[in-house]
């Protein structure tokens, strides 16, 4: 006759444990059989794996529940209370250090039919002595088992490769940009200096017509003179001069106001250039710092495979 003991649920009830497969010999492992065919699954840190599910006959630890009369499974975290299953995990922490999950443990002793040196031999055959070292938890690495760390660190570094490869885009973009502004700004200042020389030649003739108007003022007119003058002016004429000289005067009041505007726009773009150009140089000094932290975990990863390739040979 087996054991019995009563642990108590999360919800309250206590029900009477029963461990009679410990005491007995009659359920004892059989050779596996094949259910289904082999497939292949791939594994992070490993490859690709065999994969087969197998029948076997184990020990399973139950509970009698009193409600319903059945003898029932008992949930992973209830069974880890009890004494013996408690002692063979940490049974296993003591041979393997750096496995740290008890919930693992718990659940690769109910595949081994409670046979802690089974699980001790099965976790050494997969991931070999580093489980032998403590587990000392590192804030990059954040998984509870240091055998897993490996497997971290190669994700990491798939991640930062994403993260190096779309800033390298985002450079290429900003440098194309960059490229296009530069242009622009280049056909902006051809316009600005094509403005400005018509603008200088204007401020000449303007200078050249005041100085002809100043000499034609400083002179005394004949009355007589003047009288033939009145005379023979055509007033046709003059009016041809009049609407020149306020088409003139309107031309260089749209000219001055396109060459501001002109101005105004180029400065704009210079400054949108400038603006570029300092982004362009922050994510430049990004991408610097992200590829010598990709070079930094690989050296670092390179120099833990060594230690320990060395410490196996």
């Amino acid at each position: 006759m087996g054991s019995a003991a009563s642990v108590k649920s999360s919800t309250g009830d206590t029900s009477t444990l029963h461990w009679e497969f410990l005491q007995s010999n009659k359920v004892r492992p059989t050779a596996p059989t094949l259910t289904q065919d082999v497939i292949g699954v791939d594994i992070q840190g490993k490859g690709t794996l065999r994969i087969c599910m197998f029948e076997d006959r184990i020990n399973i630890c139950k509970y009698y529940d009193a409600r319903t009369g059945l003898w029932l499974p008992m949930p992973l975290n209830w069974e880890m209370k009890i004494d013996f299953v408690r002692h063979r995990i940490q049974q296993v922490i003591k041979a393997l250090p750096g496995l740290v999950d008890q919930k693992e443990i718990a659940a690769a002793l109910r595949q081994c039919n409670y046979d802690p040196d089974e699980v001790i031999s099965i976790y050494l055959t997969i991931f070999g002595d580093i489980l032998s070292e403590p587990h000392k938890p590192t804030h990059s690495y954040p998984d509870s088992n240091s055998f897993r760390t490996h497997s971290e660190k190669e994700r990491v570094i798939e991640e930062l490769q994403k993260k190096l490869q779309s800033k390298e885009k985002e450079a290429e973009d900003v440098l194309q940009k960059n490229s296009s502004l530069s242009q622009e700004s280049q056909h902006l200042s051809d316009v600005v200096q094509n403005l400005t020389s018509r603008v200088v030649k204007l401020e000449a003739d303007k200078r050249v017509a005041k100085e002809k108007l100043r000499s034609l003022l400083s002179h005394p007119i004949d009355p007589n003179a003047k009288a033939n003058l009145t005379v023979s002016v055509n007033p046709q004429h003059l009016q041809q001069v009049r609407g020149l000289t306020q088409g003139l005067r309107l031309s260089s009041k749209k000219l001055r106001s396109m060459v501001y505007d002109t101005l105004a726009d180029m400065q704009k773009q210079l400054q949108q250039f400038r603006a570029e150009t300092q982004l362009m140089i922050q994510r430049h000094q990004q991408e610097h710092r992200a590829v010598q932290e990709l070079q930094a975990l690989y050296h670092k990863v390179g120099s833990t495979n060594l230690f320990h390739l060395r410490k196996n040979r």
